[in-house]
């Protein structure tokens, strides 16, 4: 099915990309089954896929668009795990490698949840005198 969707938008002209965003995403939930997708993060556009989490092949993947087009890209947005920042630093020498804002939303709602959860626990540790002094100095 993807492979049918790839040649109906593929491939893309990417002359003009500036700013790449390099993602994964599961095929089957919990089977190991992954692709990866390569978005144009100012279009918003899908500019590849690749059937493979390994460098090689994304790297093989991104060299078809040419020197010009690598040399010219001057961010790469990448997850948290930095499992491409090499491959960035290799074949895209003017770009500055960033963390994707999904993963770093993430974390921040994560921190912040558990700090709620902690908040909670100490005010609900606390007697009804305690708990009245806290919330209304």
């Amino acid at each position: 099915m993807l492979e049918d969707v790839a040649k109906n938008i593929l491939p893309i002209d990417v002359k003009d990309l500036r700013r790449l965003g390099i993602d994964e995403i599961s095929l089957v939930k919990g089977q190991g089954k992954f692709i990866v997708v390569l978005i144009d993060i100012d279009s918003g556009k899908l500019i590849g896929l690749v059937k493979e989490r390994k460098q090689i092949e994304i790297e093989n993947e991104m060299r078809k668009w040419g020197e010009t087009v690598l040399e010219q890209i001057e961010e790469v947005s990448i997850d948290m795990t930095g499992n491409y920042k090499n491959l960035v630093k290799k074949i895209c020498p003017n770009a500055l490698v960033t963390v994707d804002r999904f993963h770093v939303t993430k974390i921040v709602h994560s921190e912040l949840n558990q700090a709620r959860i902690a908040e909670k626990k100490t005010a609900s540790e606390l007697n009804i005198e305690s708990r009245e002094k806290v919330f209304n100095s």
